[in-house]
C-alpha cells in the first residue's frame, strides 16, 4: 500500500463532484412525453417515471389497433465468448411473461459449448416460462452457421421479423462486442472463408437501410445497443435515419446487459409506452441493475432524440473547424480539455488509448470554460448545448462522474489517430482536426524525488519519500516498484496511478486533472504489492491499475492472455472490485481487418489468464513477456490480494507523462528487509500527527479524519481507535478520566504502567475493561494514554470478550512498536511558501526572498534572477500591459530586443506573453519573460529574468509562479 500526500488532494468518499449543478446517480430525465429545453451549463432534471409507476401514453392517431403494439427484435452472436449472457437474456425475457401486446423475436448465431448445445444460427419467439434452467422459447427457424458481421444477415432477420410479427412499434436491439466507431457485433466463427467479421458503422447503415426500404420506409422506435462503446457521435450519426431513438453505452457495457424481465413487464403493462417512455425505461433498468445487483459503478447510459443528432453533428464539426484556425493556443485548450474530459473504456487497461473515447459535453464545456470570449468559446457552448437537447435520459454510477453518455473519439495526439478513422467516420472535419491537432509543445516533467533516510524497508518500517513534479498539461502521475532478478533485468511490481484532485473551474465545472505548475507530495512506501493467484495455488505479484478515479474504482490487471480453449488466444484485461478478492469482469479484445472490438467473456472452470510481466532491461527498454498461468476455478474467478514483496534490491519513485508523450520518471534505490517484522501486522504513518504504529495486516487500512485515526477488522467485530489531543494542558490522570467519561458504564478492570515506543522513552497507562452490549454481547476493551511535548495519545481497542487475548497482543505490539516521527517526516516545511495579496493567493520557491515594492511583489535569488507579480485594477487589455512593460524593461539596457508577442495557455489562463532578452553591465546576457491576463477587474502581470541558460527556471520557477496566481474562492455564506 502506498499513501501520498499534498501532490493531490483526496475526495472525502462517497459521490466526486460533478457539473453543476452536480445531478445525482438517477436518471436525468427518464420517459417523459414533452421535452423541456436544458441549457448547456445547468441541468434541470426532471422527475424521473419509475418502473413501477409507468407514465399513461395513449396511442398516436396512426396507431392501428388489428396489431400489437411492440415488435422487439433481438440480435446477438454467441460464439464469440458470451453465450452464458445470451442464455441468460433469453431466459429474463421469457420470465417476464409476454403478451398479445408485447412480441420478442431473437436470432442468435450460438457456439460449441453454449448452454443450448446448438453450434448454428436460430430464430426464436419467445414464450413466457419461469424456469431459468432451459430455454423454453420456440425455435421458428434454424439457419445454420451464419456470418452475424455480414450486414446482409442483420437486414434479413429486420425484414423477417417485422414481416412475419408486424407491429405498430418496433425496437431493435444488437447484443455483442463494441467497438465505437469500429462497430459492433463481433462474428467468430462465420461459415464462409472469411475467419471472422463484425458490423462496420458502413455495415450497420447498409443494413438498416436495406430493411428500412424493403419495409416501405418503416423505422425502428428505438434502436439500443447491449454493446460497449456504442454511445459515440460516430454512431449515432451513422443510425440517425432509421430511429427515434437510441438507447446506448458509451462506457464498456457488461455481459449481463439489461435484466430484460423487468423491462419487459412495464412494456407489457403499459405497451402503448412509445420510444421516448421505452428508451427512458432502458436507461433507468440498465444501470440499476448493473449497480445495485452487479455491484458495478463504472456504467452509464443515455437515451438520445435521433431527431436533434444532425443538429449535435453540424456543432461538432464547426468546434473542430474552429479549433484549426489557431492551431497552437486553440490547440492546446483543446488538449487541456482532452486530459480532464471524463473517459470511457478505461478498464480494459490494454486498449484504454486505442479506445480513445472520451464525453463529447463534458469536453466541450472545459473548452468553453478556457476559451477567451469569441468564436472558439461559442462553438463549445454550442456544442454542449446540442448535446443537451439531445438527451432524453442519463443515468451512471460513481464511477462517471463527468460524462454525459454521448462520446467522441479522440486520440491524445495526431501521431496516434487510428489510419482507419477518416474512411469509416461521419464526421470529416473532425477526423481532419485530429489528424492535424498540433497544440503548442511542452516541456518533459520535472521529477525529483529524495529517498529519506530509511534505507532499508518493510511492512513493518516504510520508506518516507519526498518528491517535487514541474509539469505542463500532466496526464499521468505514477509511483513505480520495481525488483532486482537475478539476470540485471528489473521487474515492474507497482505501477500506482495517483489521482488528481478535483478542480471546479470558474464557470461551475468539474474536472480531475493536475494543474500546470509545481507539486509536492510525501510518499509512504511499505513494500506491499498486488498479487494474483488462482485455487491451485499459481500466483505472483502482478501490478494494478485503478479503471476510473472514483473512491470505489475497480483495479485491473494489466494486460494479459486469455485461453477459452487450447489454440485460441484473445487479448483480455481482468478486473476486481476493491473490496472483494475474487475477479469480477473479463474484458476481451476482438481483432478484425484492423479494427477492435471489447466485450465481456464469462471464463468458466479451466479456462486461463496470464497476465503479462513488465521488465525493464538495463538500458530503459521495456519487455512485455508471459506471465504465471491462472486457472479460473469453479465460480469463473481467479484472486487478488496484497502481500509483502519478497526481500530483495527494489527502486522506487516517481514518474510523470505529458498527454500524448512517455513517461518521465526518476527512481532511488531501496532494500526490502523482511527481517524482524512482527507477525501479522503492518505499519501506518499518521503524517498530520507525526507518528507510526502497527495494526493487524488483515485489517482494513486506518482512516484518519481531524484528530483521528480508525480502523477494524473485516467482521467489524472489532476496533482500533486512535484519538490525538493537541495542547493538552493536564496530566496523564486527567487524560484518562477524560477517556472513561465518554465510554459510560463500563467496569475497569485493570490499570498499569506500560512502555511507550521503541526506546521506552514515554511512560504510559494501559487500562482495561468490559462492558455488555445489547446488540453485541459481551465486549473486552482497553486503552493506552500517554503524552509526549504537549499531546495527548490514546489509543482503545474494543473487541468480543472471547477474543480479549488477541485485543491486548494487539495493544502490546502497539505499545512496544509505536514511533514518534518528525514533522513531515524530516523533509522540512513544504519547498513553496504561500502569499496572499488582496483576493489572490500567489506560491512561490522558500528559497527566493520576497520583496514588496511600487505594487510589485518581487521574489529574488541572487542578484539577477527574479520574478515578480502585480495585481492591480485592470484599465487596459493584457496586450496593452505588455507593450506597456516592454517599454520599461527597454530602459537603460544594451541591446535589449523582444520577440513577437504570442498568446499563451498555461494554469488554465490564456495569457499574453512577450520574451526579451539584452545585456547587462558585466555582458551576460540576460533573458526575461512578459506575463499579463485579466481576472474579472484585476490586471495580473508577471515579469521574471535570469541569466542565460534560463530555460530550466523558465519551466520549473518562473511559469509555475504565474499559474499559482489564483483568486481566493469566497466561503459560502450561512
Amino acid at each position: 500500500m502506498t499513501t501520498l500526500v499534498m501532490l493531490a488532494g483526496c475526495d472525502p468518499g462517497g459521490r466526486l463532484s460533478q457539473l453543476t449543478p452536480p445531478p445525482a446517480a438517477t436518471p436525468m430525465i427518464l420517459g417523459v412525453t414533452a421535452e423541456a429545453p436544458i441549457d448547456a451549463n445547468s441541468f434541470a432534471t426532471a422527475q424521473p417515471e419509475s418502473l413501477d409507476n409507468p407514465l399513461v401514453i395513449k396511442p398516436t392517431a396512426l396507431y392501428d389497433s388489428s396489431r400489437p403494439a411492440w415488435t422487439i427484435l433481438y440480435y446477438a452472436g454467441a460464439d464469440n465468448g458470451r453465450g452464458s449472457f445470451i442464455w441468460d437474456d433469453l431466459n429474463e425475457m421469457e420470465s417476464a411473461g409476454l403478451t398479445d401486446q408485447v412480441r420478442v423475436v431473437a436470432q442468435v448465431d450460438w457456439s460449441e459449448g453454449d448452454p443450448t448445445g446448438f453450434v448454428d444460427t436460430s430464430r426464436y419467439l419467445i414464450r413466457p416460462d419461469n424456469d431459468p434452467e432451459r430455454l423454453a422459447s420456440e425455435v421458428v427457424e434454424s439457419l445454420g452457421e451464419t456470418n452475424m458481421g455480414d450486414p446482409a444477415t442483420l437486414a434479413n432477420f429486420l425484414v423477417w421479423g417485422m414481416t412475419t410479427y408486424p407491429a405498430n412499434r418496433y425496437a431493435l436491439i444488437l447484443s455483442d462486442f463494441g467497438g465505437g466507431w469500429q462497430g459492433c457485433c463481433y462474428d467468430e466463427t462465420t461459415g464462409t472463408d472469411i475467419i471472422n467479421d463484425r458490423l462496420s458503422l458502413s455495415d450497420i447503415d447498409q443494413a438498416l437501410a436495406a430493411a428500412y426500404n424493403e419495409m416501405g420506409g418503416v423505422s425502428f422506435e428505438v434502436i439500443a445497443f447491449a454493446a460497449g462503446l456504442m454511445g459515440q457521435l460516430d454512431v449515432l450519426q451513422t443510425i440517425q435515419p432509421y430511429g427515434a431513438y437510441a438507447v446506448v453505452s458509451a462506457g464498456l457495457m457488461p455481459g449481463s446487459s439489461w435484466d430484460f424481465q423487468p423491462v419487459i413487464a412495464q412494456l407489457n403493462a403499459n405497451p402503448l409506452a412509445d420510444g421516448q417512455q421505452l428508451s427512458g425505461d432502458l436507461v433507468a433498468a440498465y444501470v440499476n441493475y448493473q449497480r445495485q445487483i452487479a455491484g458495478d459503478e463504472n456504467v452509464g447510459m443515455a437515451a438520445v432524440n435521433l431527431a436533434r443528432v444532425p443538429a449535435l453533428t453540424a456543432a461538432t464539426e464547426a468546434l473542430a473547424d474552429t479549433l484549426l484556425t489557431d492551431p497552437a493556443l486553440y490547440g492546446a485548450i483543446a488538449a487541456d480539455a482532452r486530459r480532464g474530459a471524463q473517459r470511457y473504456g478505461n478498464a480494459a487497461l490494454t486498449d484504454a488509448e486505442w479506445i480513445a473515447s472520451v464525453d463529447l459535453q463534458h469536453a466541450a464545456a472545459l473548452i468553453a470554460e478556457n476559451a477567451p470570449p469569441g468564436e472558439l468559446q461559442g462553438a463549445a457552448l454550442a456544442v454542449s448545448q446540442a448535446v443537451s437537447d439531445s438527451l432524453v435520459a442519463y443515468d451512471h454510477g460513481q464511477a462517471i462522474p463527468y460524462g454525459r453518455g454521448i462520446a467522441i473519439y479522440w486520440p491524445v495526439n495526431a501521431q496516434s489517430l487510428n489510419l482507419l478513422y477518416p474512411y469509416a467516420s461521419r464526421l470529416p472535419a473532425w477526423a481532419t482536426f485530429l489528424g492535424e491537432q498540433a497544440p503548442a509543445t511542452v516541456s518533459s516533467p520535472l521529477v525529483t524525488v529524495d529517498g529519506g533516510s530509511r534505507q532499508s524497508v518493510s511492512i513493518a518500517n516504510p520508506a518516507m519519500m519526498r518528491a517535487e513534479i514541474v509539469g505542463q498539461r500532466l496526464d499521468e502521475v505514477v509511483l513505480m516498484a520495481d525488483q532486482e532478478a537475478a539476470d540485471g533485468r528489473r521487474v515492474l511490481r507497482q505501477y500506482e496511478i495517483v489521482q488528481p484532485s478535483t478542480v471546479t473551474l470558474s464557470g461551475g465545472t468539474n474536472a480531475s486533472l493536475w494543474g500546470d505548475g509545481h507539486h509536492e507530495s510525501l510518499i509512504i512506501w511499505d513494500a506491499t504489492a498486488s498479487y494474483l493467484s488462482d485455487r491451485a495455488g499459481a500466483g505472483d505479484f502482478v501490478p494494478l491499475r485503478p479503471v476510473d478515479p472514483s473512491p470505489i474504482g475497480a483495479l485491473s490487471a494489466t494486460g494479459g492472455v486469455f485461453l477459452p480453449y487450447p489454440g485460441r488466444s484473445m487479448e483480455a484485461t481482468v478486473v476486481f472490485r476493491p473490496d472483494t478478492p475474487h475477479s469480477l469482469r473479463l474484458w476481451a479484445a476482438a481483432d478484425n481487418e484492423g479494427a477492435r472490438l471489447i466485450g465481456e467473456i464469462q471464463p468458466v472452470a479451466g479456462n486461463v489468464f496470464q497476465p503479462t510481466t513488465t521488465i525493464i532491461n538495463p538500458d530503459g527498454s521495456l519487455v512485455q513477456e508471459p506471465g504465471v498461468a491462472l486457472i479460473f476455478d469453479d465460480t469463473g474467478a481467479i484472486y487478488r490480494s496484497s502481500r509483502p514483496l519478497p526481500g530483495g534490491q527494489y527502486s522506487v519513485g516517481i514518474g510523470a507523462r505529458t498527454l500524448g508523450e512517455s513517461l518521465v520518471s526518476t527512481m532511488k534505490p531501496l532494500v526490502v528487509d523482511p527481517g524482524g517484522v512482527a507477525a501479522g501486522f503492518r505499519a501506518f504513518v499518521d503524517i498530520n500527527n507525526n507518528v507510526q504504529f502497527l495494526y493487524p495486516a488483515d485489517w482494513l487500512s486506518p482512516i484518519t479524519q481531524e484528530d483521528i485515526a480508525y480502523t477494524n477488522n473485516i467482521d467489524n467485530t472489532a476496533q482500533l481507535q486512535v484519538r490525538f489531543y493537541p495542547n493538552w494542558a493536564n496530566d496523564l490522570a486527567a487524560l484518562q478520566d477524560k477517556v472513561l467519561n465518554t465510554f459510560g458504564n463500563v467496569s475497569v478492570l485493570l490499570q498499569e504502567p506500560v512502555p511507550i515506543g521503541v526506546d521506552s522513552a514515554v511512560e504510559g497507562v494501559r487500562t482495561a475493561y468490559g462492558y455488555d452490549s445489547t446488540e453485541r454481547g459481551a465486549r473486552t476493551g482497553m486503552f493506552l494514554t500517554f503524552m509526549k511535548d504537549g499531546t495527548g495519545y490514546v489509543v482503545d481497542m474494543d473487541a468480543p470478550r472471547n477474543d480479549e487475548s488477541t485485543a491486548l497482543a494487539i495493544v502490546d505490539t502497539i505499545a512496544a512498536t509505536w514511533q514518534f516521527l518528525p514533522e513531515r517526516l524530516g523533509f522540512g516545511p513544504e519547498q513553496w511558501a504561500t502569499l496572499t495579496v488582496a483576493d489572490f493567493r500567489v506560491k512561490y520557491p522558500l528559497a527566493y526572498e520576497h520583496q514588496e515594492f511600487n505594487n510589485w511583489h518581487r521574489f529574488t535569488k541572487g542578484s539577477q534572477t527574479f520574478v515578480a507579480a502585480r495585481l492591480q485594477p485592470a484599465g487596459r487589455t493584457p496586450a496593452e500591459a505588455i507593450s506597456s512593460l516592454l517599454q520599461t524593461a527597454s530602459e537603460d539596457v544594451l541591446g535589449f530586443a523582444a520577440e513577437e508577442p504570442q498568446r499563451l495557455f498555461y494554469g488554465g489562463h490564456v495569457w499574453e506573453r512577450n520574451d526579451f532578452h539584452y545585456t547587462d553591465i558585466n555582458g551576460s546576457l540576460v533573458s526575461g519573460l512578459l506575463l499579463s491576463r485579466q481576472d474579472g477587474n484585476t490586471e495580473i502581470t508577471v515579469w521574471a529574468e535570469a541569466l542565460e541558460p534560463a530555460g530550466e527556471l523558465l519551466q520549473s520557477v518562473f511559469l509555475p509562479v504565474a499559474a499559482s496566481i489564483e483568486r481566493i474562492p469566497v466561503a459560502p455564506s450561512g
